[in-house]
């Protein structure tokens, strides 16, 4: 099993950090199909993570608001945000736009103000709290690669996700 672990990790994982957008010693989640993986620390866990036989599945794989894993309704692209189609769809304060014709995944409310921001290259964010887009030692930074990356992959652009909102605003 763990040699399948490392095989499925140099063929399908992403590269980065799904929580800080960094790389480095990453583990893979072990749900079949993601491709997400994280660094321990980002995940509350301790170096030994890395080399665990012991079936770990991340947490984009579980309602973000209720902790429940039946349903998942939706999730974001950028991040572990994600909602059931229980009752957490009408009760959380976050909104989530999704993606052309993927009614299941898309952006949260913050990613997509983040990508907005990446995008034009914004120096502050709405409360004027520096970013930094252009330096490789931020977060920013990684996100906007992620970003990048994504748009390539999926063939996305800004305005998708914009239009997308327009239409019809999905409340989570």
């Amino acid at each position: 099993m763990k040699k399948q672990r490392i095989d499925r990790d140099k063929d399908d994982a992403e590269d980065w950090c799904f929580i800080c957008k960094d790389g480095g010693h990453l583990r893979l989640c072990d749900y079949e199909g993601c491709t997400k993986v994280y660094h321990p620390r980002c995940v509350n866990r301790k170096n030994s993570f890395l080399k665990s036989d012991e079936k770990w599945i991340c947490d984009h794989h579980s309602c973000s608001v209720c902790r429940t894993t039946a349903a998942i309704g939706f999730s974001c692209l950028l991040c572990p945000y994600s909602a059931c189609d229980n009752f957490c769809i009408n009760i959380s304060n976050s909104e989530f736009v999704v993606v052309r014709g993927k009614e299941e995944s898309g952006l949260c409310e913050d990613c997509l103000e983040l990508v907005r921001l990446a995008e034009h290259n914004a120096e502050c964010d709405r409360d004027g709290d520096k970013l930094g887009f252009e330096d490789l030692d931020t977060f920013e930074c990684g996100f906007k690669e992620c970003w990048e990356i994504l748009k390539e992959n999926e063939g996305l652009s800004l305005d998708d996700f914009y239009s997308q909102k327009k239409k019809e605003k999905v409340e989570v």
